[in-house]
């Protein structure tokens, strides 16, 4: 035995000496980044600088002040079934992880055997009965990393599925947001809507007295009437489209349609949240995306996997035991043992093994690639939520004050109308001009909000809930 054991040392010394050397490290993929944010440089704003140790809450939506949006999000986040597919994934992940580390390890199993024959002459001609039992132990011997570096693809595997889960609920909190805020758009419409259609029946029944008084003509009835019936023709595409808003956030909060109704159907103005200073450098941006994580994940993946196809070109070395106890009814029984090692060296296999290595070679250079797309969209993104920010926040400044300037217009268009001064036209002009004006100052506003969840979506998050990446 002993003789056994140091030919198998002897052997196996060379072997691993050379698998230590082929121990790879996952080379780098440099990418050069922008120092600043080009929207910025270009487009200074008060209350957005950029500061290296600058990161947003995990929880960004409260800035909104609003509690019936923090409590959809937090009931989406723990409700909704991609969150929970996304979580049944990293279990999957994690027991395929597990499975891979048992590679590295030996194996061992008990036997059994009972047996109980008769032979003929080889037993004259009586019943015998054989038993035995006994530990078998295998172990092949990772000396090249094969294994070990099929385990760290499995690692990094790991951890992007937890990226990924954080991603689905950065992406769910920014979606119920989003939907959150376009509903109560949708209900601020319908109400400058009704208050238009109030203002446009007074201006009816002026145009009516004046009338019947013989101070104007059938025209101006009939023109005020149609102004009135085209804006009341717009209240059921929103009414529908508020139901189809409470309807798109029970499914995202994984509950039925409809059961948000009650809480949601009553009117409230638009969030709006105060940006402030969250703003990192675009390095320490792109860190904690989980996009760019997930990418760097699969590079690292696809690197071991490859160092994992070159190790299999080289020998296998296992080492294999038996010890247990064997008794036959014929003889006496006894211990049985035996200890042995094997080597296993490629030497024909038809460019199969090279074949592997060149492949996972190519899945490689696909990784290197989508890593450098996936960094360069996410600088744009980044970029484009911000300039839709400060450019919607001028927008909306403006579209105020030339509501407040086409109320004044109506007003005064209305007083010259009933003094006979100006013709009734002026009065439908102006009353078109204001509502359009409003409802586009109410579309601003939402997407001054909705490009900040945008923003801070595009800016990633620490994360949202404990991630065990052991």
């Amino acid at each position: 035995m002993r003789r056994i054991l140091l030919l198998t040392t002897v052997c196996i010394a060379p072997l691993l000496v050379a698998g230590c050397a082929n121990r790879f490290n996952y080379p780098a993929e440099p990418l050069s980044l922008p120092e600043m944010w080009k929207t910025l440089t270009e487009k200074p704003h008060p209350q957005i600088t950029e500061n290296p140790d600058a990161k947003p809450e995990a929880t960004w939506w409260e800035a909104f002040n609003d509690p019936i949006l923090t409590r959809l999000v937090q009931q989406a986040l723990a409700n909704n079934h991609d969150v929970k597919i996304a979580e049944q994934r990293i279990r999957e992940a994690r027991a395929d992880r597990t499975a891979g580390r048992g590679l590295l390890f030996p194996r061992l199993d008990v036997t059994g055997r009972g047996l109980r024959e008769n032979q003929g002459l080889m037993t004259n001609d009586k019943a015998a009965t054989l038993f035995e039992t006994g530990f078998d132990a295998s172990w092949e011997l990772d000396l090249f990393g094969a294994n070990q570096r099929r385990v760290d693809a499995l690692d990094a595997l790991f951890s992007a599925r937890n990226s990924a889960r954080d991603g689905i609920m950065l992406s769910l909190a920014a979606e119920v947001s989003r939907n959150y805020l376009e509903l109560r758009n949708q209900q601020n419409q319908i109400r400058i809507t009704e208050d238009t259609i109030r203002a446009q029946r007074d201006t009816l029944q002026l145009a009516q007295s004046r009338r019947q008084a013989g101070l104007s003509s059938e025209l101006e009835s009939s023109q005020a009437n149609s102004q009135l019936l085209a804006t009341q023709a717009r209240l059921p595409t929103l009414e529908a489209s508020v139901s189809a808003s409470m309807n798109r956030l029970a499914v995202l909060c994984g509950v039925v349609p409809g059961t948000l109704d009650t809480e949601l159907k009553l009117p409230a103005p638009v969030p709006v949240a105060a940006l402030g200073t969250v703003l990192g450098t675009p390095s320490e941006v792109l860190s904690r995306r989980s996009d760019i994580q997930i990418a760097q994940k699969n590079l690292v993946a696809s690197t071991a996997l490859k160092e994992a196809a070159i190790a299999d070109l080289y020998p296998k070395v296992s080492l294999s035991s038996l010890f247990g106890l064997q008794y036959n009814s014929r003889f006496d029984g006894g211990g049985i043992w035996s200890i042995g090692a094997g080597v296993a060296a490629p030497i024909f296999n038809f460019g199969r093994l090279q074949s592997a290595v060149d492949a996972s070679d190519a899945r490689k250079a696909q990784a290197v690639e989508s890593y450098k797309e996936i960094v360069l969209l996410a600088l744009e993104e980044v970029e484009n939520a911000l300039t839709n920010y400060l450019h919607e926040e001028d927008r909306r400044s403006m579209l105020a004050r030339t509501a407040e300037s086409n109320a004044q217009t109506v007003a005064l268009a209305t007083e010259r109308y009933t003094r006979g001064i100006s013709d009734f036209t002026d009065v439908l002009l102006a009353q078109t001009a204001l509502y359009e004006t409003q409802r586009a100052l109410a579309d601003s506003e939402t997407a001054v909000s909705k490009n900040l969840v945008a923003l801070y979506k595009s800016l990633g998050t620490a994360g949202y809930a404990a991630t065990n990446a052991n």
